[in-house]
Order: structure tokens, then sequence, then C-alpha cells
């Protein structure tokens, strides 16, 4: 998105394949990790990344035909989501490949726990800062407001991801704010 001019089609294309991408990488991670409660983290990150890619779809689709921009909630209307992983993983693994995950993904099987709790969130970090420009650069008001709308949900992500690092690596933080004092 350095270029000037805005292309949504462009924005979009990148960012379903980002949401693919990041649905791969949670998949991989649900199935390697060894705690249940990661597990399960893992596997609701990856459905709702199912859900960002038929938001995005929905989103594409009226764009393409009438080039309407179609918000978030709307979008959310027209879809089904509920996630049939054995359904999706076939669809997931025919799509082209995004920057923004690509590092994750290509990692995912050699990452121990923590480091995948790491990876993740600068990956959502990623994400956040993609959908951040594209809000920015947006050249109509509701366009604007449906990324920022995916940034406040990758923020959300990227927030839950970090204090679970936090919380396993020990390292005295929770949610950006130190659980003890160094003081004496």
């Amino acid at each position: 998105m350095q270029s000037a001019e805005f292309d949504m089609q462009e924005v979009l294309k990148v960012a379903i394949a980002t949401e693919w991408e990041g649905y791969g990488f949670y998949r991989t991670l649900a199935k390697k990790t060894r705690s249940e409660l990661g597990k399960k983290m893992f596997d609701r990150l990856a459905e709702e990344e199912v859900e960002h890619v038929r938001v995005l779809e929905q989103v594409s689709c009226a764009y393409a035909d009438d080039c309407v921009y179609m918000d978030y909630e709307t979008a959310m209307e027209y879809i089904e989501c509920e996630v049939d992983f054995d359904e999706v993983d076939e669809e997931a693994s025919c799509t082209e490949t995004a920057p923004i995950f690509k590092r994750g993904v290509d990692r995912a099987e050699s990452l121990n726990d923590l480091d995948a709790l790491r990876v993740a969130a600068e990956t959502e970090e990623a994400a956040v800062k993609y959908y951040q420009e594209a809000a920015d650069t947006a050249p109509a008001p509701d366009a604007k407001s449906f990324f920022e709308h995916l940034v406040k949900i990758e923020s959300g992500h990227q927030k839950v991801l970090e204090a679970e690092y936090d919380y396993y690596a020990a390292n005295g933080f929770y949610f950006d704010t130190r659980e003890f004092s160094l003081e004496m």
C-alpha cells in the first residue's frame, strides 16, 4: 500500500490471503501445543480468522459488483460463521501467500509454545499496521470505518497473545502492568 492510489480490490485480496495465512498458522499451533488451554485459544483465533475471510470476501464481492463499501456488521449478516475445520483446511491450502503471516507460518512447526505466542503477537501487530494503513489511505469513510474495525479486532488478538506470553514467560507483567514492585 505504499502507492499514492488506494486500490480497494488489492487491499482486500492481500487481507483475505493474510487471514488465510493466520488461519493456517493458528491451526498448526493448536495441533502442536501441549497446553489444552493453548489449543482452545489457537483454535478460537483460527475460527476468527475464517470469520474475517468470509467478511472480507463478502465486502470484496459487494465492492466488485457495485463498488459499494460494506461495513463489518452488514457483511456479517450475509455470512455463515460456523467453522468446520475439515471443510476449511482444503480451501485454505489453495490461497496465495500474504507477507504478514508468512514468517509465522513457515516457522510454526518448529516453535515452542512460548515462542509461538511471541511470533503470533508480532504477526498480529503487523496485521494491525497493515489495516491501519488501509484505514488511513482509504478514500471513502465507509472503507475507512471497515478497516478501523479490523484494527480493533486484530489489536484485541495482539493483546490476548501478549498477555498469554507475559503470563507464561513469568516476567512479572500482565497486560503491560507490572504485577509486583522491584522497590523494597
